[in-house]
């Protein structure tokens, strides 16, 4: 009985270690994956980033593209931190479970030493003969054959479990000099980024530096993208106020603020609003340069800008896409925004300006990713940003939290 206990105790830590380890994978296999859009968010940023450097003049979005490849790589850093702690935890349940191994082992080589030993005394098959004759009937014969028949077994069983914990102590070993290598492979890594990080630093305070002196000139575009943000803002509001002055008059007389929905539109508000987080971007390839609402100026001290969307930085000549289906009601042109266009999707209503071309009209029905016009590229700024904006009625939200994580 104790020896069954003592088995099933084994059995135990080796299943809560092999759990332990597949909780490990999993949270490595999502490591993985985020670790792998970080890399692409970096390829991505460097990509534009030597498509800016085209102009020998330090520019506002050279500094911006740096911070953005910095951020990542900071937060791929973090993500091999992750992988080498779970690896680490890898490492030492596994040690652990080589130790069970060893004394289960010790338990079963014992085991059987003490069979064997036993075995030796009995003198062989002669014993076994008069120890099964001299039983005082047919019945007790019959229990003598059948516990020598189970002592076998039972040797034969131990010596079996030797082999096969020896197999899978071995399999273990070949397991942990694998996370061992795996584990020096990323501290190699990890050291990579680190220095390459830092000459990413510097690189970026060397184009801060070269920027000294253009703060009038940096303070006269702020102004100029404020004078064109109140002008779209003017124009979005007005065409939402418009949409629902009218829908209000076919629904609710006491609806002002918001929307009245056809049965056709409150679906659509709905699938939308169900997407929160899993929209697709607006362009196929692009880092965010400037966040939602108030925030500090990416360059100048003490200097706070407001965003009613984000300003995404793309390649020159890229398509522009609407993030969701809807229908168009309006295609803007001002030179300090380009052109815009708004789409509805029931009580939402999505904005992209900054476009220098557009393919749609106002009442076209739009599906999801359908290319509506291509980025406008400022060749005095050397910017090529698309403004994206998501409305709730008349409510700006952030596109950040609706737009598909990288």
């Amino acid at each position: 009985m104790k020896k069954l206990v003592l088995f099933l105790v084994f059995l135990l830590q080796v299943t809560v270690l092999g759990l332990a380890q597949n909780t490990a994978s999993e949270n490595r296999d999502e490591l993985e994956k985020k670790k792998k859009k970080l890399l692409e968010e970096i390829e991505n940023a460097e990509d534009l980033l030597q498509k800016t450097r085209h102009n020998k003049n330090a520019s506002v979005s050279e500094v911006m593209a740096l911070k953005q490849k910095i951020s990542a790589r900071q937060r791929l850093i973090a993500n091999y931190n992750s992988q080498l702690n779970n690896i680490q935890n890898s490492i030492l349940t596994t040690q652990k479970t080589i130790h069970a191994m060893d004394v289960r082992l010790d338990s079963l080589k014992a085991e059987y030493a003490r069979l064997i030993v036993k075995a030796y005394k009995t003198h062989g098959e002669l014993d076994k003969m008069l120890f099964i004759f001299s039983a005082h009937d047919f019945n007790d014969a019959y229990q003598r054959l059948k516990y020598l028949q189970q002592y076998s077994d039972y040797r034969q069983s131990q010596a079996r479990l030797i082999k096969e914990t020896k197999q899978q102590r071995l399999g273990k070993l070949t397991e942990l000099k694998g996370q061992k290598d795996e584990k020096e492979n990323l501290l190699t890594t990890e050291q990579q980024q680190k220095k390459t990080l830092e000459s990413e630093k510097s690189q970026k305070d060397k184009v801060l530096a070269s920027l000294k002196g253009q703060e009038a000139q940096l303070m006269g575009q702020i102004k100029e993208k404020k004078k064109a943000a109140a002008k779209l803002n003017k124009l979005i509001e007005d065409i939402i106020r418009k949409e629902i002055d009218a829908a209000r008059k076919k629904a609710d007389p006491g609806t002002s603020k918001v929307l009245a929905l056809t049965p056709e539109a409150k679906a659509l508000s709905e699938s939308f609003a169900g997407n929160q987080g899993k929209l697709p971007w607006p362009v196929e390839r692009g880092i965010i340069m400037s966040h939602f609402g108030k925030h500090e100026h990416e360059i100048l001290d003490k200097v706070v800008v407001n965003n009613n969307g984000v300003d995404i930085k793309t390649q020159p000549g890229a398509s522009v896409r609407a993030v969701f289906e809807g229908t168009v009601k309006a295609v803007l042109f001002n030179p300090a925004f380009q052109k815009a266009v708004l789409i509805n999707h029931g009580e939402y209503f999505t904005v992209y300006s900054n476009l220098d071309e557009v393919n749609v009209k106002i009442g076209d029905k739009v599906k999801t990713k359908q290319v509506i016009g291509k980025v406008y590229t400022n060749t005095e700024e050397d910017k090529t940003e698309v403004h994206l904006e998501i409305w709730k009625n008349t409510d700006k939200l952030n596109p950040e939290s609706w737009l598909y994580a990288q």
